[in-house]
């Protein structure tokens, strides 16, 4: 009989690693940042490239920084200014991201 409460400790641990292993990690927030001045949703290329000049660097794919979306994306870099997102669907801005961080060129765009 004394091997039951040790069976029973024994199983529930093991349940115990088990759940841990099936939730997800915890969420963790992605950075918010404010549109860049002079630039708003809806402008064509030639009205950013008027306001800010010419990217640092330009990129085309999915999104992943801090704006989530399901379409593709092109994306104008501006070096310690912020970014651009344009949907590649009418071409038009889609969001602006001010960012004195960013180094000009696309790389790992999780936070």
């Amino acid at each position: 009989m004394p091997y039951r409460p040790t069976a029973l400790v024994a199983a529930l641990l093991v349940l115990g690693s088990m759940v841990s292993c099936l939730t997800s990690p915890p969420f963790h927030a992605r950075p918010e940042y404010p549109p860049l001045p002079g630039v708003s949703a809806g402008q064509k290329h030639t009205e950013v490239i008027a306001a800010l000049g010419h990217p640092t660097d330009r990129a085309s794919g999915y999104w992943t920084r801090s704006i989530e979306f399901d379409m593709e994306y092109t994306v104008y870099y501006y070096k310690q200014k912020g970014r651009v997102i344009f949907s590649k669907f009418d071409g038009l801005v889609y969001a602006s991201e001010a960012d004195a961080d960013e180094d000009g060129r696309p790389g790992d765009e999780t936070p």
